[in-house]
């Protein structure tokens, strides 16, 4: 059992035992069972998502070693917009690159450099994103 399990300073026991009994008690008593179904459905997504990976990644990836991967930015932009940020987003977990600053206006950007609005992009975790001659290259720098 976690001894802070019940310590309402972490968010996710705020949620627990402040947020989901107020959504219950005032809005709908089902809350936990419809998160609980979301997240199945989430799952469920994923597991798809994995799939298509596995299958279109090989096609698009040009070279990939230690603090380089390179994509074919024409076969990037074949697939969905989903997919091509989900197959980055697994090249950057191989890398073990940080991930926790890369929100949403950040995969935005990522965006703008595959749909050629932008040429490069800085990036956290000292990791450039640029587009030259068809090639997508992200490099992370030494901090």
């Amino acid at each position: 059992v976690d001894s802070t399990n019940q310590d309402v300073r972490f968010t996710r026991n705020r949620i627990r035992h402040e947020l989901l009994p107020l959504l219950a008690d005032q809005y709908n008593s089902g809350v936990v069972q419809s998160l609980i179904r979301l997240g199945e459905v989430a799952r469920e997504v994923n597991a798809l998502v994995e799939t298509q990976i596995e299958h279109y990644l090989p096609n698009c990836l040009l070279r990939e070693e230690p603090n380089l991967v390179e994509f074919s930015q024409a076969k990037l932009l074949e697939l969905p917009v989903h997919l091509r940020k989900q197959l980055i987003l697994a090249c950057w977990k191989r890398q073990e690159w940080p991930e926790q600053h890369m929100g949403f206006e950040r995969w935005r950007q990522v965006s703008q450099v595959l749909e050629q609005r932008r040429t490069k992009v800085c990036l956290p975790g000292n990791t450039l994103i640029s587009s030259e001659r068809g090639v997508i290259r992200l490099m992370r720098f030494d901090s």
